[in-house]
C-alpha cells in the first residue's frame, strides 16, 4: 500500500493556534493522497465530524483551556491509515470593564464611605481600592463599596479604583473620585 498523506489546517494554518475565549475557528481536514476519500476530525478524542475529503467545521471556543485537533484517514485497499494533530489554546487576555458611579456616600471626621457599580463582566474578579496611590484592599465581587477609616479630619483624599477579572487581567484604567 502506499502512504496516505492528510493536512489540517485551524484557521488556514497548518499548525497550533491561540485565539481568545469566545472566538470562532475553522478547522479543515484535506485528504492529499489519495485525491478523495472519508476524513474525520476529533476534539479531545471526541469526534466532531466527517466526511469526504475536504471538511470543513467551524468551532467556537468559549471557555478557557487546550483542545487537542487530530484528522485522521482510515485507509483504503490503496492506502495506509494516516492523521495529524494539532493543538487549539483558548485563552482570556481582556480585562473587565472599569466600575461605574464611584463617587463619596457618606463621611465622617476620620472616615470616607466610597460606593460603585461593578462591572458586568461573567468573569469580573475583584476591585483593587487605592487611596492616594497606596493599595488598600482588593474587594471582591459582588461587593461595590470601601469605608477608609482613620483618616485626618483636615486632609482630602482620592479613591482610586481598578477592576480584574478570574483570570488575572486587570483594567489599565483607573477610575478616581
Amino acid at each position: 500500500k502506499a502512504a496516505s498523506t492528510i493536512n489540517l489546517t485551524l484557521n488556514g494554518t497548518a499548525g497550533n493556534a491561540t485565539l481568545e475565549k469566545g472566538s470562532s475557528i475553522n478547522i479543515v481536514s484535506t485528504l492529499v493522497a489519495p485525491a478523495t476519500g472519508t476524513v474525520a476530525i476529533y476534539e479531545n478524542g471526541a469526534s466532531i465530524g466527517s466526511g469526504s475529503s475536504p471538511v470543513t467545521i467551524p468551532r467556537t471556543y468559549t471557555a478557557i483551556g487546550t483542545y487537542n485537533i487530530t484528522t485522521q484517514f482510515a485507509g483504503d485497499s490503496n492506502y495506509n491509515p494516516s492523521s495529524r494533530t494539532y493543538w487549539i489554546t483558548a485563552q482570556d487576555t481582556t480585562p473587565p470593564a472599569a466600575v461605574t458611579n464611584l463617587n463619596e456616600a457618606s463621611k465622617g471626621t476620620t472616615w470616607i464611605y466610597w460606593n460603585w457599580t461593578n462591572p458586568g463582566d461573567a468573569d469580573f474578579s475583584h476591585t483593587i481600592v487605592q487611596i492616594d496611590g497606596v493599595w488598600k484592599a482588593n474587594v471582591s465581587s459582588p461587593t461595590n463599596y470601601y469605608n477608609a477609616t482613620g483618616l485626618s479630619p483636615s486632609a482630602s483624599y482620592t479613591i482610586q479604583t481598578r477592576t480584574a477579572d478570574t483570570t488575572g487581567n486587570v483594567n489599565l484604567n483607573w477610575v478616581n473620585d
